[in-house]
């Protein structure tokens, strides 16, 4: 697998978190990890190429996959080669900002780049995390370009 690394926070209140990381997930634990984000206790979850822990960090020349979210709305986005934070796309949708993180910090994201099909959100997360690029079923912010 692709993947080496899946990381996640956990919120026990707005301020209150500890990191976790599982060292070469299988898929069945991505999908677990997916399916229980709530936007608060369980915000997001990153998916690394690298067992490295220094090498995981959303910065020019790093690779990543995240995805945002839970109950019915998420947001994903990767940084594969060249294409930085280039993330799902519905162009069909508005502007309207949708929260999709709610303890501590917080995100939220425009309502087109908010996907309510976790069958999309798995099928592209899996993608990643055998193949190391993008769905090509999926429409990305970079393929408008």
């Amino acid at each position: 697998m692709h993947a080496k690394v899946l990381s996640f926070v956990v919120y026990k209140s707005h301020w209150e978190w500890r990191h976790e990381d599982i060292s070469l997930p299988t898929w069945e634990q991505i999908e677990a990890a997916i399916r229980r984000l709530d936007k608060f206790h369980y915000p997001f979850i990153y998916l690394w190429p690298t067992l490295h822990d220094s090498e995981h960090e959303c910065t020019e020349g790093r690779e990543w996959f995240c995805v945002v979210g839970g109950k019915g709305e998420y947001w994903f986005a990767a940084t594969i080669g060249d294409r930085w934070e280039n993330h799902y796309l519905n162009p069909a949708a508005g502007d309207q900002e949708v929260d999709l993180w709610t303890s501590d910090q917080g995100f939220a994201a425009r309502d087109r780049h908010v996907c309510r099909d976790p069958d999309i959100v798995l099928r592209a997360t899996r993608y990643y995390a055998e193949h190391g690029v993008y769905d090509p079923s999926v429409c990305w912010s970079g393929d408008q370009a």
